[in-house]
């Protein structure tokens, strides 16, 4: 019996000590739109529907410019297009075959100590392509080089990459 009563004065307790327990309430901003976006109909125009479709002609960026003859020590095809730099590495296009390309990278990445270590397809967002990816010798470096093939107008697009691979 005495326990019980023990019991039921703690409960008692800790309910009047939830009681005394008081909250600020909590402050609410109200944010104003900095625009307010109202649609406007427009009036019906005379182009067709083919002439609003872009039409995807060529993977060539118009913000490309004159390539350089090298990236980082990694030559750059003779006769591209246009190139420039990417977050990732460089960017050109030349109008050459995959074989042409893969020939002349095996041949100059060989010369200057940097031998394929593998090659494998990849997919693209300009279209499906392979990679080359090359390892110095005694050494962590690599450089990726993407080949990849506009099935537009058969512009070749080429990707490098130099990096330092730590497992």
């Amino acid at each position: 019996m005495y326990i019980h009563h023990v019991a039921i004065a703690l409960f008692i307790s800790v309910l009047s000590s939830c009681a005394s327990v008081t909250q600020a309430p909590l402050t609410v901003q109200t944010f104003q739109p900095a625009f307010n976006s109202t649609l406007t109909e427009q009036p019906a125009s005379s182009t067709s529907e083919s002439e609003k479709i872009p039409s995807a002609t060529s993977t060539i960026s118009p913000n490309a410019g004159t390539p350089m003859p090298d990236w980082k020590g990694v030559p750059v095809m003779p006769g591209a297009l246009k190139g420039e730099t990417k977050a990732f590495g460089y960017m050109y296009w030349v109008n050459a075959t995959v074989k042409e390309v893969e020939t002349y990278y095996l041949e100059q990445m060989d010369l200057a100590g940097w031998p394929l270590v593998k090659e494998t397809a990849v997919l693209s967002w300009y279209g499906r392509g392979t990679l080359m990816q090359f390892k110095r010798e005694y050494s962590n470096e690599f450089i990726d080089i993407i080949l990849v093939v506009d099935t537009d107008d058969n512009s070749m697009m080429v990707a490098i990459k130099k990096y330092i691979y730590n497992p």
